[in-house]
């Protein structure tokens, strides 16, 4: 089973390699946090720092740490179980050349087990590169921890990599059942499976995150205004993993309906990315939620901190103070930087069926051009679709938490911070474009028999 591991590795490196950038990406966030933590409460165990100050270190990184880890939740298990399904075929000849399902099972578990240990290990070597810059910045905010210093310590660094791995094989699980069930001639037949499979635990999810929402929605109307403006971000977290939760059903519905609103007629190039798209939708899946996530985190930050200062100056009868970007860029950059990365990255690593499918788009009369702009089209489907579904999420949040703030202070207005969210959709679209345009153009230089029958 070793030998198949590795060579499935080295088969399809484009996939493994996606996937351990994912993985690389959330285990350096992870382990620049546990670093922050650890060394505060190594120092104050060694009196260096008062009790006070391992409150305010702990306290401050909470809030990215709960945020970090519901984004890589979503992110890491999503890349988990998209580099799983894009290998439906191959996983069918391991069947067709005797395997049986389970060992099936447990050799794509251990190609994921592999991938996430190396990942993980890679990460925590940026992470620890970039701890002492992080936790300097830091201590600089406050003058008794000025001069304190932090470092990895193996404990936090072995649970980075637990963790990494238990979300791997948790993303990877139902889709390695799936592919050691599914007949070989159906898998075969059509790289993507044409259901749409919801399992009990998504619709928990589901109710759950939907749940949370509705009952800190009720709950808000009885918070005084500063738990109002802290914990008003939560709304949108809540509906955001709820969406996650039910993307199988949801992405489609609306990628189809509003390309549809573009006429296809005399642009082939939209006809074929807004079909590609829409077929493949466990790609799409995979690269519309971290992006939608991603915009609704900036989104439901910027209003709920607008809509707070607003509610505050109609109060006091003072403008409202500049916000701290600085700290805003701690608490919200790495979630946000993981979110594109990841929606990029899922693009790019499903490039191998995409690439078999513009050959075969050429070998039908197709000029390169249209290849081209099939490419770049793909992504702003994937982009338009993220945005109108952060869109609804952050602006349904804000009216719940306007209608919260607006008890105290009836003058509140409205916010659902437009400029960020577009600017995100911006970042996500330049990413995905990249992640489309750019392995395109390689495959365009490749023979077209040679890119269909890879």
């Amino acid at each position: 089973m070793i030998r198949l591991v590795v060579a499935e590795l080295r088969h399809d490196l484009r996939l493994w390699i996606g996937s351990a950038v994912i993985a690389g990406a959330a285990a350096a966030i992870l382990a620049i946090m546990a670093g922050i933590v650890s060394s505060a409460l190594r120092l104050a165990g060694a009196g260096r720092i008062s009790d006070a100050d391992l409150e305010g270190v702990i306290g401050f990184t909470a809030t990215p740490v709960l945020l970090s880890g519901i984004t890589m939740i979503i992110v890491v298990g999503g890349a988990a179980e998209l580099s799983v399904a894009a290998q439906r075929q191959d996983h069918a000849r391991w069947q067709l050349a005797g395997m049986t399902p389970r060992r099936v099972r447990r050799t794509i578990l251990g190609l994921l087990a592999v991938l996430a240990v190396a990942a993980a290990v890679a990460g925590i070597a940026i992470g620890a590169a970039l701890t002492q810059p992080v936790f300097g910045w830091l201590t600089s905010r406050v003058p008794t921890l000025q001069g304190a210093r932090a470092s990895q310590d193996p404990l936090s660094a072995a649970s980075v990599v637990v963790l990494i791995t238990a979300l791997m094989l948790l993303g990877g699980r139902r889709a390695a059942r799936q592919a050691s069930r599914v007949p070989p001639i159906a898998a075969l037949r059509t790289p993507e499976d044409p259901r749409i499979r919801m399992t009990v635990l998504r619709w928990i999810l589901a109710a759950t995150g939907a749940a949370a929402a509705a009952a800190m929605g009720v709950g808000m109307q009885d918070l005084p205004l500063t738990g109002i403006g802290q914990n008003g971000l939560f709304v949108g977290l809540a509906m955001m993993v709820a969406l996650a939760a039910i993307a199988p059903l949801a992405v489609r519905p609306v990628l189809r309906a509003w390309t549809a609103l573009i006429p296809a007629r005399g642009r082939p190039a939209w006809y074929l990315a807004r079909h590609a798209c829409a077929h493949r939708i466990t790609q799409s899946t995979s690269a519309v939620v971290p992006l939608t996530l991603g915009i609704v985190l900036v989104g439901s930050a910027t209003s709920v901190t607008d809509m707070f200062a607003s509610a505050r100056a109609s109060l006091s009868g003072m403008p409202a103070a500049a916000p701290d970007r600085e700290a805003d860029l701690l608490l919200f950059g790495a979630p946000l930087v993981l979110t594109l990365i990841a929606s990029a990255v899922s693009v790019f690593m499903t490039g191998r069926a995409r690439d078999r499918e513009f050959a075969l788009v050429q070998a039908a009369g197709a000029t390169p051009r249209l290849v081209r702009r099939a490419a770049a089209l793909e992504a702003v489907v994937y982009a338009g679709t993220a945005f109108l579904l952060g869109v609804v999420i952050v602006t349904v949040a804000s009216v719940v938490v306007l209608d919260a703030l607006r008890r105290t202070a009836p003058e509140t207005q409205l916010s659902v911070g437009a400029v960020p969210m577009l600017l995100l959709l911006g970042a996500g679209l330049l990413g995905l474009l990249l992640a489309t345009l750019g392995p395109t153009l390689v495959a365009l230089r490749a023979s077209i028999p040679r890119a269909v029958s890879a």
